[in-house]
């Protein structure tokens, strides 16, 4: 998949990014719904924070958060001891770290006898590229773990600008990213939002899905 960084006026639609003389089409004949939202509310009530200040448990701590909205309970010291042998405190962690952590998660797992999942995981390195399958996702219920200037956030849901052709077709204009910060001094420190415009999404490092699907043995 190719990296595309979605600048101050960018906008996307479900073939892709626009280009200057179809944005200015979108200007005159496409209906803006402004302020649209796609939150995968079960993530947003599953926080848990990191038990240490450190980058390895903030990424543990929201491989917790996501797995737990999905009904998986496994914590975050678990992985912390799954991937370095031990409760070891490590920061920063580089940006091959997150990917290379991607071993650590995927496998099989029996959480009761009666209930066997399979977890795999995919790391997309740079920014986001066209909101269509992140906004499903939100809506979805599913959310992301988003590395951004080396830390790591749980991605939540995004505020976005819906543009309507009259013959149907449609384009996302997103304007902020709303994060989940494992790694918060404070409870009203936890949510944090990437701005557009005001943020540079050259700073954000890459995004993990973790998938959860039944097996039978």
């Amino acid at each position: 998949m190719s990296r595309i960084v979605f600048g101050c006026l960018i906008m996307f639609s479900l073939a892709g990014g626009l280009t200057v003389s179809a944005q200015k089409k979108a200007q005159v004949t496409y209906m803006r719904k402004a302020g649209e939202t796609a939150i995968a509310a079960d993530v947003a009530k599953s926080y848990v924070a990191a038990a240490q200040p450190c980058d390895n448990y903030g990424w543990a701590s929201g491989v917790e958060m996501l797995l737990k909205a999905k009904q998986v309970s496994i914590p975050q010291k678990d992985w912390v001891m799954k991937a370095y042998g031990g409760y070891k405190c490590i920061t920063p962690l580089t940006l091959p770290d997150y990917p290379e952590l991607q071993r650590y998660i995927n496998g099989d797992y029996a959480l009761a006898p009666e209930r066997k999942v399979r977890l795999e995981t995919e790391f997309a390195p740079g920014p986001p590229l066209t909101p269509d399958p992140f906004i499903a996702a939100f809506r979805a219920n599913d959310a992301l773990l988003l590395i951004w200037k080396g830390k790591p956030y749980v991605w939540y849901g995004v505020v976005y600008d819906e543009y309507i052709h009259p013959t149907g077709n449609r384009m996302f204009e997103i304007m902020e990213l709303k994060l989940l910060d494992p790694l918060a001094k404070s409870k009203d420190k936890q949510l944090v939002s990437f701005i557009k415009g005001k943020d540079d999404a050259n700073q954000i490092d890459g995004v993990m899905w973790v998938r959860v699907s039944a097996r039978d043995r």
